[in-house]
């Protein structure tokens, strides 16, 4: 990435989890420190509860997430007005979205999402039934 584009570079001590739902890559989460991540998991994790409301249940597959972090690091972070402390980055590609939260030099919260029918094209028509 460019100098004026935030970069991913050493995570050690962050905190991150790879969310699967329906058998898909739901979105990809990464939160400086396990404390922070213990705190903010619980409304995360009742999101994505909620997007799983309606979905078409499927045999579990194994993801590959790989492939979801390649196109994270392939994927443009522009700036973007901060709601609060730190400064905001929006994830913008034709497989993802998200956005990056910098927080005194470092990331304090990654998240990141496919976009809908970006790998396959039948899957934002079962979300839609």
């Amino acid at each position: 990435m460019s100098s004026d584009r935030v970069v991913l570079g050493d995570h050690r001590g962050h905190s991150s989890s790879f969310i699967c739902m329906a058998s898909r890559w739901a979105g990809l989460e990464l939160v400086a420190g396990p404390s922070l991540f213990a705190r903010a998991w619980p409304r995360l994790c009742a999101g994505y509860m909620a997007d799983a409301i309606g979905r078409k249940p499927e045999p579990w597959q194994r993801q590959d997430v790989g492939a979801a972090v390649e196109a994270l690091l392939q994927g443009q972070a522009e700036p973007a007005q901060a709601v609060g402390l730190g400064a905001e980055y929006r994830l913008d590609s034709v497989s993802l979205a998200g956005g990056i939260l910098v927080a005194q030099g470092r990331v304090a919260h990654l998240m990141a999402f496919p976009v809908a029918g970006a790998s396959d094209a039948s899957e934002a028509s079962e979300v839609n039934q």
